[in-house]
C-alpha cells in the first residue's frame, strides 16, 4: 500500500470521527478532528462552519464568551478552508457566516472593533454578491444594521448615511412578496428616524414615518417583529407630533397605544403594556377636556391601567384606573354607545376593587353600570358579547358575597351567551372559557351535578389550548383545572386524576416566581391536592409538602386580602389530617384556633362559610375523641346545626354536614346511651342518604352507616335502609364514569350488597333478596343492556319519544363504552374531557327521557328492576336457579333456589362461610392459575402438570357444603349415566368467591362417588333476567355461517398444535350438517379479519390463547395473529346474527376476584355482543383434551337424529354434559384428568325479542342520532359526526339485526340500505379529509379553533375502528347476496367508500 494511499485513508479516519462528534453535538470534539485534516480536504469548511454553529448554541444556552470566541475563531478557519467558486457554497458565504458571532460578542462586551471587522468583512461580501444574487438583499441590509451600530456608539453621520444608503438599496433589490420586506422597511424607517435625531431634518422623520407605516401594513402579527415596528412608528408619531404640535396626531398615538396592548396579549411582555400607558398618558398630556376624542384617551388609559392591575397587583393602578374612567363617564356629549363601553369598563374596575378590598358598594355599582350595558345594547352590536361576559363576572361575584343561587344561574347563562356570540378567533375567547368554567366549578359544588365538573374541565382545557403557554394568565388556567381534577377525583376516586393535579398545579407554581402575584393563590392550591393525595395514598412526604405550602400561601397573603381564610382555612385542614396521623394535639389546637378565627373575623363570602364551620365541626370531633370532653362535642354538634339552618335542602353539600351530624351524635349516644341520640343519629343518616342532592358516593357512604347502626339498635329500620343502600349502589357506579373507574367504585362497595341480601334472607323477605341480588349483580353489562333495549312497544305507543329514547341511548352506549386516557398529550386529554362532558350531557338526557317515558301509564316500570315474581313465572319448567349469596359477616352460607312452580328456598350452608369459601378459592387458585415462567410445553395454553389429590379434596368439599345440601333440598335423585335427556338443569349464579368455584364439577371422585353429574346438568348465569329473557328460540338454519379460529403458532405465546386438529375436526362436523364455514388459520386470523367476519357468522369456535388481565380486566383478550381481541373491544360491539360461541382457550370465563359479581371475563363480553349461548373456560386448559372436548360436544350437538328445531342453547349444555361423559372416561377422576375438563363451563344469555320495524329505520336511526349528539354542549356539530364515525356499525348493524329476517333481502334490499348509508360516510369523511388538509398543511398561528381541533383528534382516534366496520359491514353484504361481489365492488367504485377510509387511515397524521 503506498504512503499517499495510507495518508488518505487516515484522513478519512478522522474525517469519520469528527461526524461522529457532530452528530453528538460536541464542538470541543469536532474542532480536534477539523484540525487533523489537511486543509483542502472535502467538506473541511462546511464543518467548521457547523462547529462555529455549535459553539453558538452552547453560549446561548450558558453565556460562556469563551464559546462565542471559539465560534468566532472557527468561522475564520472556515473561511480559510472554503473554495473560492463551485456549485455550493463557497468562500464568500463562509464570510457572511462569520458575521453573526461578531455582532453577538461586540453586544456582549460594547467592542466597537469587533463591530469594525463585521463591517469590513460585509463590504467584502457586498463586492463579491453578483448583482442577481438572491441573498444580496439579506446582505445589505446587514451591512446597514451593522453602520447603525457604529453610528449609535460613536454618532459619526457618515455611518448613519451610509447605513440608509445600503438599507435603501437593499429596498430596491427586495420584491414585494419577500417574506423579509417588513422587516426592511422597519430597518430604514428606524435609521431615517436616527438620522432626524442626529441632524434634525423634518424629511427624514416624515420618511421614517412612511416606511414603519408600510412595514406595519403589511407585517403580520404572529411575526416577532411585529410589535417593535408599532413601538418605532408610536416613537417616530411621538416625535413629530413635539416637533409640529398638530393635535390630529393625537389619535394615532391612542392606535398605537390599542397596538401595543394588543403586543401585550400576543406575547405578555410587560414592557409592552408600559409603553402603551406611557403612550397613553401622553395624549391626555397634550389634549384638553375639549378634545372630541377627550373621552376615548381617558378610556383607553383606564382600560390599560386596569389590566396592568390585574397582572401586578398594584392598587395604585387600579384606583388610578377608576378615577380616569370616572372622569370619563361624566364627560358630557359622549354618545350612547361609546358610553356603554366607558360603563363596561368602569364596571370591571370597580369588580377587582370590589376583590381586593371587599367594599360592596363597588359591586353594587359595577352590577348597576354593566346591567345598564347589557340592557342598552343590540343583539348585533360587536361589544355585547363583551357586557355579558362581564356581567357574568359581577353576578358569579355577587353569588360568592351573598349565596343567591339565582346570582350565580344568571352568571352562567350570561357566560353561555357571550362565548355563543364570540367568535372562534377572538382574543378574549380564552378568558371568557376560562370564567365560564369557574362558575361551572362553583356551581358544581353547589349542586354536586358532574356534568357541571366535567364541563367545567373540558372548558378549561380549551381555554389553554388557546392561551400562549408564557402568557401571565396561563397560571391561572392551570390552576382552575387542577382544582376540578382534585374535585372529581374526590368524587370518583379516580387516581390518575389527583396525580394530574399534582402535577398541573406544580407547573403552576413553577411559573409563578417569587413575587409573582399569583403564588400565593397557586401554592395554596397545590397544597390542597396534595393533602387529598395524602389522604387516599397515606404519604406522608405529600403531607409535608402541602403543609409547607399552605404556611407560604398564608404568609404571601395580605392581611386584607378576600382569599386569606380560605387559605388559612386549607391551612388549618391539613395541620388537622397530620394530627390525625402523628397525634400531635398541638396541631389540632392550631387547627381550631384558625378555623375559630376565620368564622369570627367573617371573611364575606357566605358561600364559603358553610366549608368553615364543618370543618371546625370536625375538628372538635377530634378534640372530643382525644379529650372526652362533652362540651366540645356539644360545641361540634351546636356548630353543625348551624350550618344545616344555613344551607338549602338543595345543596349538595347538606349531605356531608348530615352526615357528619349523624357521627356526632351516635359519639353522644356511646357516651349517654340515650336512646334519643341514637334514634336522632338514624335519622340523620337516613336524611343524608336519600338526601337527592348530594353525590351518590356520599350518600352511599351514609346508607352504610344507617344499615350499620339499623342492624344493632332499630332492627324496623333495617329494610328500608338496605333498600336504600341497593338502589344506591348502581347508581353510585353509574353511566356517567368511564368502565374502569365503574369497576373501581364497585370494587369498593360490592360486599354492601351481599350484606343487604343476608339481612333480607335472615329477615324471611326472600322474593326481596332475590330481587337485591338480580339488581346488584353485572351492573356495568346490564347498564349497556339497558341502552341496546328494543323499543318496538314504545315505538307503537309513541314513536317520536321512542326515536329520541333510541337515537341517544345509542349515543350514550358508545360513549359509556369509551376508557380511560392513556396519553397525556394534549389531543389525548383534552378529547378525553369533551367526551367526559358529552357523556355526562348525554346521561341527563337519558334520564329526563326516562322520566317522560315512565310518566305513561303503562310504561311505568320501563327499565326498572324487575319484580322476583316477574322473574320466577318465567323460568324454564324443568330445572332450577340457585343463587347464593357471600356475606363476609356470616359463619353460614345462604342459597335461594328458585323455579316456576315454588316458592323461593332457603338453604343453609352450615358452619361454611365467606371466609371458608375464600379460603377454598384461593387453594383452587394455587392449583388453576395460569404458568408464567417455564411453560410445559407438552401440555400448552399454559397449564400445569399436577401430581396430587387436592382438587380432588376442593370438588368433595363443595359437594358436602354446598351442592349436596343444594340437591338435598329440592329433591334431585340420581339417574343412571344413559338417561342423560331426563336430567334437570341448574343453574348457578353465585356471588363473591363462589362466583370462581366450580360448583358444576362438585362430587366425591373416589370409587363409588356421587358428583353433581348424577344429579342435574349444570350451567351458569350472570343474572337471572339473562336466563328468562331467553325462550330457548332454536339456532337457526344450518345454511348460516360459522367461523373457526385456529392459531397454532400465535406471535409470542407457546405453540399449541392440537388446535390444528381441533379445528379439523370441528369443521369437518359442520361441514357433514350442511353449515358454511369461515376458517381462520394463523396469519389470516388478524384482529381486524376476525371481527368483520363476527358480524356475518351466526356461530364461532375460537381455538387460541386467551389472556385474563388481573390488573385490567377489559384488556384481557383472545390472542390472533397480530394482537388481542379485547374485552372492551367485543363488549363495545353490537354482533349482527350472535348466536353460539365456543371458546376453546384459556380463562374465558376466570373474571376478576375483585369483582366476583361484575363477570369481567371474555365470555361475559361474547354475551354483551349477542351470542346467546356460550361455552366457556374457568382457567387454563390442556391442550391435547380440546381436540375432544370439541368432537364430542359438536357430536351430540349436531346428531342428525335430533331434529334442528330442537337446537336450542339448552341443547349445548347437554352436547357439553356428553363431551365431559368422554373426556372422563379417558382422563379418570385423578387430579389431571379432572383439569381435563372441570375447567369448560356453559353460560346462557338474554335473546332480544323485538319484532320486525323495518329496513327503512336504518337512515332515521342515523339522522336521530346526529340530531340527538350535535344537541350536546361541547360535543356537538362536525364533532358529534366524529363521534358516530367512530362506530356507526352501533347504529347500522343493530338495525340490520331489528329487522327481522335476513333471509328476506334481496340483492336490491342490500343496495338500497348501501346507497342510502354510504354517501353520508363518504361526505363526512371527506370534509374530514378537507378540514384536515386545510388546518394542518400549513398550520396557523394561533391555533385552530376547538370545534376543528376535537373533530381531527376524534377522527384520528377512531380511524382504524371505522376501517374494520366497514369491512364487516363490507362482508355482511356478501355473505347475505352470495355470488354477486362484482356487484358490491361497482357500488363501491360509485361511491369510493372502502379506497377513502383507506388512503384516509393511512396517510392521516394531527400534529397540533
Amino acid at each position: 500500500m503506498s504512503a499517499s494511499t495510507s495518508t488518505q485513508e487516515e484522513d478519512d479516519l478522522v474525517f469519520g470521527r469528527a461526524v461522529e462528534a457532530a452528530r453528538a453535538r460536541n464542538p470541543d470534539g469536532l474542532l480536534e478532528q477539523l484540525m487533523a485534516l489537511p486543509k483542502g480536504y472535502p467538506k473541511k469548511a462546511a464543518l467548521m462552519a457547523y462547529c462555529g454553529g455549535l459553539y453558538i448554541e452552547r453560549y446561548d444556552a450558558d453565556a460562556s464568551l469563551k464559546d462565542l470566541d471559539n465560534a468566532i475563531t472557527v468561522h475564520e478557519l472556515a473561511v480559510n478552508n472554503a473554495p473560492l467558486d463551485g456549485p455550493h457554497f463557497t468562500r464568500v458565504d463562509y464570510l457572511f457566516q462569520a458575521v453573526g458571532p461578531l455582532l453577538r460578542r461586540a453586544a456582549a462586551r460594547n467592542d466597537v472593533e469587533d463591530v469594525n471587522r463585521a463591517i469590513k468583512i460585509l463590504e467584502e461580501v457586498e463586492t463579491l454578491t453578483p448583482a442577481d444574487h438572491l441573498a444580496l438583499p439579506r446582505r445589505l441590509h446587514d451591512l446597514g444594521n451593522a453602520l447603525v451600530e457604529r453610528f449609535q456608539a460613536h454618532r459619526n453621520l457618515s455611518d448613519i448615511s451610509e447605513a440608509i444608503t445600503h438599507q435603501e438599496l437593499a429596498l430596491s433589490f427586495t420584491s414585494s412578496d419577500d417574506a423579509e420586506l417588513s422587516s426592511t422597511l422597519n430597518g430604514l424607517g428606524l435609521s431615517l428616524k436616527l438620522r432626524f435625531e442626529a441632524s434634525g431634518h423634518i424629511s427624514d422623520l416624515d420618511q421614517s414615518i412612511t416606511f414603519l407605516e408600510k412595514a406595519l401594513h403589511i407585517s403580520n402579527e404572529s411575526r416577532p417583529h411585529h410589535y417593535l415596528i408599532v413601538n418605532n412608528l408610536a416613537n417616530s408619531l411621538l416625535a413629530r407630533f413635539h416637533r409640529s404640535g398638530h393635535p390630529g396626531l393625537l389619535n394615532s398615538f391612542t392606535g398605537l397605544g390599542s397596538a401595543l396592548m394588543d403586543s401585550y396579549d400576543a406575547t405578555g411582555n410587560p414592557e409592552d403594556m408600559s409603553n402603551a400607558i406611557d403612550s397613553q398618558k401622553r395624549v391626555i398630556a397634550l389634549s384638553s377636556a375639549q378634545h372630541p376624542n377627550y373621552h376615548t384617551f381617558l378610556h383607553n388609559l383606564g382600560s390599560s391601567l386596569t389590566r396592568r392591575y390585574e397582572h401586578v397587583q398594584n392598587l395604585e393602578d387600579l384606583f388610578s384606573s377608576i378615577s380616569v374612567l370616572q372622569q370619563a363617564v361624566e364627560l358630557p356629549n359622549v354618545v350612547e354607545v361609546e358610553q356603554m363601553v366607558i360603563f363596561n369598563s368602569l364596571g370591571t374596575a370597580l369588580l377587582l376593587r370590589f376583590e381586593a378590598l371587599r367594599n360592596v358598594a363597588d359591586l353594587d355599582k359595577a352590577v348597576i353600570l354593566q346591567r345598564k350595558a347589557v340592557e342598552t345594547t343590540e343583539e348585533r352590536d360587536h361589544m355585547l358579547p363583551s357586557y355579558l361576559y362581564s356581567l357574568g363576572h359581577a353576578m358569579s361575584l355577587q353569588f360568592s358575597f351573598r349565596g343567591e343561587t339565582q346570582d350565580l344561574t344568571d352568571a352562567i347563562s350570561l357566560y353561555q351567551r357571550s362565548i355563543d356570540l364570540t367568535a372562534p378567533d377572538h382574543a378574549n375567547l380564552s378568558t371568557r372559557l376560562y370564567n365560564y368554567a369557574t362558575s361551572l366549578y362553583f356551581r358544581y359544588f353547589y349542586s354536586g351535578a358532574l356534568a357541571d365538573l366535567t364541563e367545567c374541565i373540558a372548558l378549561t382545557r380549551r381555554s389553554m389550548h388557546l392561551t400562549r403557554y408564557d402568557h401571565p394568565s396561563y397560571p391561572s388556567r392551570l390552576n382552575v383545572l387542577a382544582d376540578a381534577l382534585t374535585a372529581r377525583f374526590k368524587r370518583t376516586r379516580e387516581v390518575g386524576d389527583i396525580n394530574d393535579a399534582v402535577t398541573t398545579h406544580k407547573e403552576a407554581l413553577e411559573l409563578t416566581k417569587d413575587g409573582h402575584p399569583l403564588q400565593a393563590m397557586v401554592c395554596s392550591a397545590y397544597g390542597n391536592s396534595l393533602l387529598t393525595r395524602f389522604e387516599f395514598f397515606n404519604s406522608v412526604h405529600d403531607l409535608t409538602l402541602s403543609i409547607q405550602a399552605h404556611v407560604l400561601a398564608t404568609k404571601l397573603t395580605s392581611s386584607d386580602n378576600l382569599y386569606l381564610a380560605e387559605r388559612q382555612n386549607r391551612l388549618a385542614s391539613a395541620l388537622l389530617r397530620r394530627f390525625s396521623y402523628s397525634k400531635d394535639q398541638s396541631d389540632l389546637d392550631r387547627a381550631i384556633s384558625l378555623f375559630r378565627q376565620i368564622i369570627a373575623c367573617d371573611a364575606g363570602l357566605k358561600t364559603e362559610r358553610p366549608a368553615y364551620l364543618h370543618n371546625l365541626s370536625v375538628a372538635l370531633a377530634k378534640k372530643y375523641k382525644l379529650t372526652n370532653d362533652l362540651e366540645v362535642l356539644n360545641e361540634a354538634i351546636s356548630t353543625l346545626g348551624i350550618i344545616l339552618d344555613e344551607t338549602r335542602p338543595e345543596q349538595s353539600t347538606r349531605t356531608l354536614h348530615l352526615h357528619s351530624l349523624a357521627k356526632c351524635y351516635y359519639k353522644l349516644f356511646l357516651r349517654t346511651q340515650s336512646e334519643e341520640k341514637i334514634l336522632r343519629s338514624l335519622d340523620l343518616y337516613r336524611e343524608s342518604a336519600v338526601n337527592k342532592s348530594g353525590n351518590h358516593l356520599r350518600r352511599l357512604i351514609s346508607a352504610a352507616q344507617w344499615c350499620q347502626l339499623a342492624r344493632k339498635h332499630d332492627p324496623a329500620q333495617i329494610i328500608e335502609a338496605y333498600s336504600v343502600t341497593i338502589k344506591l349502589v348502581s347508581e353510585t357506579a353509574g353511566m356517567g364514569f368511564p368502565v374502569e373507574t365503574r369497576q373501581s367504585l364497585l370494587s369498593r362497595i360490592a360486599p354492601l350488597a351481599s350484606a343487604a341480601v343476608s339481612v333480607a334472607i335472615q329477615t324471611g323477605k326472600l322474593t326481596l333478596a332475590v330481587e337485591w341480588l338480580e339488581e346488584s349483580r353485572c351492573i356495568i353489562w346490564n347498564q349497556f343492556s339497558q341502552l341496546r333495549t328494543p323499543l318496538h312497544d314504545l315505538r307503537q305507543h309513541d314513536p317520536q319519544i321512542a326515536d329520541r329514547l333510541d337515537a341517544v341511548a345509542s349515543a350514550l352506549d358508545l360513549a359509556g363504552s369509551r376508557r380511560k386516557t392513556l396519553g397525556k398529550s394534549e389531543e389525548a386529554l383534552l378529547t378525553f374531557d369533551l367526551e367526559s362532558n358529552a357523556q355526562a350531557h348525554l346521561l341527563q338526557q337519558w334520564e329526563e327521557l326516562l322520566e317522560v317515558v315512565r310518566a305513561i301509564p303503562s310504561f311505568k316500570g320501563f327499565l326498572r328492576p324487575r319484580s322476583a315474581f316477574s322473574l320466577m313465572s318465567r323460568l324454564p319448567e324443568n330445572g332450577f336457579v340457585v343463587m347464593i349469596n357471600a356475606d363476609q359477616e356470616r359463619v353460614d352460607g345462604d342459597a335461594i333456589v328458585l323455579s316456576r312452580e315454588c316458592q323461593p328456598l332457603h338453604v343453609k350452608f352450615d358452619s361454611f362461610s365467606f371466609r371458608k369459601a375464600e379460603n377454598l378459592r384461593q387453594r383452587l387458585n394455587r392449583i388453576v392459575a395460569p404458568v408464567t415462567s417455564g411453560v410445559n410445553l407438552t401440555l400448552g395454553r399454559g397449564v400445569r402438570r399436577v401430581h396430587t389429590t387436592e382438587f380432588q379434596d376442593i370438588l368433595h368439599l363443595l359437594w358436602l357444603h354446598v351442592v349436596k345440601p343444594v340437591c338435598d333440598a329440592i329433591g334431585l335423585k340420581k339417574l343412571p349415566s344413559e338417561s342423560l335427556a331426563d336430567l334437570p338443569r341448574i343453574w348457578w349464579c353465585g356471588t363473591g368467591p363462589f362466583a370462581f368455584l366450580p360448583l358444576h364439577a362438585a362430587g366425591f371422585y373416589r370409587t363409588g362417588g356421587t358428583t353433581i353429574h348424577d344429579f342435574a346438568i349444570s350451567s351458569y348465569i350472570t343474572t337471572i333476567s339473562n336466563l328468562v329473557d331467553s325462550q330457548d328460540v332454536a339456532f337457526s338454519k344450518s345454511s348460516s355461517s360459522a367461523l373457526i379460529i385456529s392459531q397454532p403458532n400465535t406471535p409470542g405465546f407457546p405453540p399449541i398444535p392440537d388446535t390444528v386438529k381441533e379445528t379439523e375436526l370441528v369443521l369437518s362436523r359442520l361441514k357433514k350438517v350442511g353449515r358454511d364455514v369461515v376458517i381462520l388459520e394463523g396469519d389470516e386470523a388478524t384482529t381486524l379479519r376476525v371481527l368483520g367476519e363476527m358480524q356475518s357468522c351466526s356461530w364461532i369456535h375460537l381455538a387460541c390463547h386467551a389472556v385474563q388481565q388481573s390488573e385490567n380486566p377489559l384488556s384481557s383478550a383472545f390472542q390472533v395473529h397480530d394482537g388481542g381481541i379485547t374485552l372492551f373491544e367485543i363488549m363495545r360491539r353490537r354482533m349482527t346474527v350472535p348466536e353460539f360461541a365456543f371458546l376453546s382457550a384459556c380463562e374465558t370465563s376466570m373474571g376478576d376476584v375483585r369483582l366476583p359479581d361484575e363477570a369481567t371475563h371474555l365470555a361475559a363480553g361474547m354475551m354483551a355482543a349477542g351470542y346467546r349461548s356460550i361455552v366457556a373456560t374457568m382457567w387454563s386448559i390442556q391442550d391435547r383434551y380440546g381436540p375432544m372436548v370439541a368432537d364430542h360436544f359438536y357430536d351430540y350437538l349436531l346428531d342428525r337424529e335430533t331434529p334442528e328445531s330442537s337446537r336450542t342453547p339448552a341443547h349445548s349444555a347437554y352436547a357439553l354434559h356428553y363431551a365431559v361423559r368422554h373426556i372422563r372416561s379417558v382422563a379418570g377422576d385423578t387430579d389431571a384428568g379432572l383439569l381435563a375438563w372441570v375447567p369448560s363451563i356453559q353460560i346462557r344469555r338474554a335473546l332480544a325479542d323485538e319484532t320486525t320495524k323495518g329496513f327503512h329505520q336504518v337512515s332515521t336511526s342515523w339522522s336521530n342520532f346526529q340530531t340527538a349528539v350535535s344537541g350536546f354542549p361541547m360535543a356537538g356539530g362536525t364533532y358529534g359526526q366524529a363521534l358516530i364515525l367512530n362506530d356507526y356499525n352501533s347504529i347500522l348493524i343493530p338495525a340490520l339485526k331489528r329487522n327481522g329476517n335476513l333471509d328476506d333481502l334481496d340483492e336490491a334490499d342490500i343496495l338500497s340500505i348501501m346507497r342510502d348509508f354510504a354517501p353520508q360516510v363518504v361526505g363526512s369523511l371527506t370534509a374530514l379529509k378537507g378540514r384536515k388538509d386545510a388546518i394542518y398543511a400549513n398550520p396557523p398561528d394561533p391555533a385552530p379553533d376547538l370545534e376543528q381541533f376535537q373533530y381531527l383528534v376524534s377522527l384520528s382516534r377512531h380511524l382504524r375502528t371505522l376501517a374494520e366496520t366497514y369491512s364487516a359491514f363490507q362482508q355482511l353484504c356478501r355473505t347475505l347476496v352470495p355470488g354477486n361481489d362484482g356487484k358490491f365492488d361497482d357500488f363501491d367504485r360509485e361511491f369510493g367508500v372502502l379506497s377513502l377510509v383507506k388512503s384516509t387511515a393511512t396517510t392521516f397524521s394531527i400534529s397540533p
